[in-house]
């Protein structure tokens, strides 16, 4: 094609003609808007809705819907750090929830490089705005996300994040990370098996804090999901420990729970389980819901031995035949019946010894302890004594756990053979007390 002089005259024409064409009265407008904006974002706080709002007004003149124009000036407002003065442009704007989240996840970052209360209170901020992005559950779980990676300190606020959000995956992730980190972090490992809220987490949680030696946390894991293994594990512990009573309580409720599943194979095995454990009144009641009277009556021969009624146990023993039990008791009655004497001499010198809260009353304790020294060494001996002429293990266990509420008996008799641990002269006066200590500051 031949190019001609006409033909490049056209052409310039042409684009002179384009270029000179002014601005339509949308973009005139969308300008407009923009140079507010620009006003709105560099203005203080005081004085920015101003411009704002004829940014608005020019947005929407320029063709945007009102939602979008509210949404734009939301989004300045959110990156010129004006979270807060946001909102009320936000709840105009399209997607309000993801503004509202974006908002959120700024706190959140904030808190993750923030410490302490400071840190506490980031995340707070954060979740008013995913409270208000009516996403609860999204923000707790991004905050423990957060704090799980952060680790440290943050892991229990990761923990408590988890928990809130219900996030089981969450929580099983954590509290296996730090249970494998060994036993310095069982009890935080045991926190958020428990958070879990489930039959297993509360077991895990319960085992764990019985590792870590936090018996109370364990109890209540336990209890708390009706753990009934768990529950029984800490009954015979804080038996062996001398709080019989306390023991016997929770027996008591785990009996109630297994009768009310009515499933007899179980309640067969946990009252085969009391028997070994020497938790003899739970038996009884087991035994007796399924119909098995003469086991019934076995465990009352041994409940009896255990409440020193050896007359009673005696009859128990030959009606359920119990052979062993019966020829025991029969060959050590005498010596049985005796340890009332023992137990009536120590009660007696509990029950009068001084209460201590003055160095005067410490002295007195002293001589109260030295004048009934010989006394208390003479019920030891005594005890001992019995206790070696016997060799069932059932009578043995109820001999223990009856004396072990007084303290002499767990300081000077050995755990085991339940003789004296320590030579006449070695014994201290604190050695011979009846109730523990109170520990000194």
């Amino acid at each position: 094609m031949k190019i001609t002089t006409g033909t490049l005259s056209t052409a310039l024409c042409l684009a002179l003609l384009f270029f000179s064409v002014p601005l339509s009265a949308q973009d005139k407008n969308v300008k407009k808007a923009e140079e507010y904006m620009e006003k709105g974002n560099n203005a203080i706080f005081a004085e920015h809705d101003e411009y704002y709002k004829k940014a608005i007004q020019y947005y929407i003149a320029g063709g945007s819907t009102r939602e979008e124009a509210y949404g734009k000036v939301a989004d300045a407002m959110i990156d010129k750090g004006a979270y807060q003065a946001s909102t009320k442009y936000i709840k105009q704007s399209d997607n309000p929830a993801d503004r509202y989240k974006r908002i959120g996840d700024i706190y959140i970052e904030k808190g993750t490089q923030s410490k302490g209360f400071t840190e506490l209170s980031q995340y707070e901020k954060a979740m008013k705005f995913y409270d208000k992005a009516k996403a609860e559950a999204e923000g707790y779980s991004k905050i423990a996300d957060a704090c799980y990676q952060k680790g440290g300190d943050s892991f229990s606020i990761a923990v408590a994040y988890y928990a809130k959000a219900k996030d089981q995956e969450g929580l099983t992730k954590i509290a296996k990370d730090l249970e494998s980190k060994g036993p310095e972090y069982y009890g935080q490992a045991a926190a958020a098996y428990r958070s879990m809220e489930t039959e297993e987490g509360y077991k895990k949680a319960g085992d764990l804090f019985f590792k870590a030696k936090k018996y109370q946390e364990a109890y209540e894991s336990y209890n708390e999901g009706l753990i009934v293994d768990g529950l029984t594990k800490f009954a015979d512990f804080i038996r062996q420990q001398g709080d019989v009573d306390s023991a016997n309580l929770i027996y008591a409720r785990v009996s109630e729970f297994m009768l009310s599943t009515g499933d007899e194979e179980s309640i067969r095995k946990l009252a085969a389980k009391s028997m070994q454990g020497g938790n003899y009144q739970t038996a009884v009641e087991l035994y007796e819901r399924l119909e098995d009277f003469k086991k019934a009556d076995a465990a009352r021969a041994y409940l009896a031995v255990q409440n020193g009624e050896f007359y009673e146990a005696l009859d128990y023993a030959e009606g359920a035949g119990e052979t062993a039990l019966a020829n025991t008791i029969r060959t050590n009655l005498k010596k049985l019946s005796s340890l009332d004497d023992v137990s009536a001499s120590f009660d007696e010198i509990m029950i009068y010894a001084p209460y201590v809260e003055t160095e005067a009353d410490r002295q007195f304790e002293k001589e109260y302890y030295q004048e009934y020294k010989p006394d208390i060494i003479r019920g030891l001996k005594k005890l001992a004594s019995i206790y070696s002429g016997i060799t069932e293990p059932a009578i043995q266990r109820t001999v223990r756990e009856r004396f072990s509420q007084y303290y002499c008996v767990k300081v000077l008799l050995d755990k085991t053979t339940f003789q004296l641990n320590k030579a006449e002269g070695d014994i201290t006066l604190d050695d011979l007390k009846m109730l523990q200590p109170e520990p000194t500051e």
